[in-house]
């Protein structure tokens, strides 16, 4: 909501304009979401839970509150290599992290996945597809879809370049560029990659429990995993480094 951080966010509405944008969701739809980034550069604990209780008091159910990541290839990572801006530290996004996490829970908008907070009831169901590794279909440029045909799980992609799409829609009856089955080790990444990010954790078959029992093991006994059953979940710390855990479980 300052303009200050949208413009160097890139962002061209400024914050009254985004104040009105929910407003307008709110009276119109059932049921809205909104997104934040945070661990800006210089972005304090005070101005961090000043903003966070501004999103909160809109009446917003669900927020998906992203932590400032930089992209290689992007216009920030070209910054930053020219040392024209300095991201936050992983300790200072660690402590932002934490914070957000007291607050939203304070104003009854638990976690229920790394980023994203919703009311009781309010979970998002789209996104709750990914993390379940559901079936989606990717449609249109660039667009990416996962779909379960036969008990077999196949990857798709489509051109990113939108004239290039057309043609290929023209020419094939579509505009995929990929279209093929995923290994047992791509399914097994995707499942602890996509579903750890959730409180609920993900399924595993006893084979998988056996083929990464020690790692699993190790991880439990350092606090960063708890296994119910048939379920492995992350706890908030391993939520906290939810990347060097992953690849800890599969490398």
């Amino acid at each position: 909501f300052d303009d200050a951080p949208l413009k160097f966010l890139g962002r061209d509405h400024d914050g009254a304009a985004g104040l009105r944008a929910i407003d307008a969701a709110l009276a119109a739809f059932p049921r809205v979401t909104a997104d934040f980034i945070y661990a800006r550069p210089g972005q304090s604990d005070d101005q961090w839970t000043d903003e966070l209780t501004r999103a909160i008091a809109t009446g917003l159910r669900h927020l998906s509150l992203y932590q400032l990541t930089i992209e290689p290839g992007t216009a920030f990572d070209r910054a930053v290599s020219k040392a024209r801006w300095t991201p936050a530290s992983e300790d200072r996004a660690a402590d932002l992290f934490d914070l957000t996490q007291e607050l939203t829970a304070a104003a009854g908008l638990a976690a229920y996945e790394i980023s994203n907070h919703a009311a009781p009831g309010d979970r998002s169901r789209h996104n709750l597809t990914y993390w379940r590794q559901g079936d989606y279909l990717g449609i249109g440029p660039g667009a990416h879809g996962r779909v379960t045909l036969e008990g077999c799980r196949i990857a798709t992609e489509t051109e990113k370049n939108p004239a290039r799409y057309l043609a290929l829609v023209e020419k094939n009856g579509d505009g995929l560029i990929v279209n093929d089955p995923l290994t047992e080790e791509a399914l097994l990444a995707e499942r602890l990659t996509m579903g750890l990010r959730t409180l609920e954790g993900t399924q595993l078959p006893p084979e998988t429990f056996a083929l990464l029992a020690a790692r699993i093991d190790r991880n439990v006994a350092s606090g960063l995993l708890v296994r119910r059953e048939d379920r492995l979940i992350a706890t908030a710390d391993g939520r906290r480094v939810l990347n060097a855990l992953v690849a800890d479980l599969l490398i």
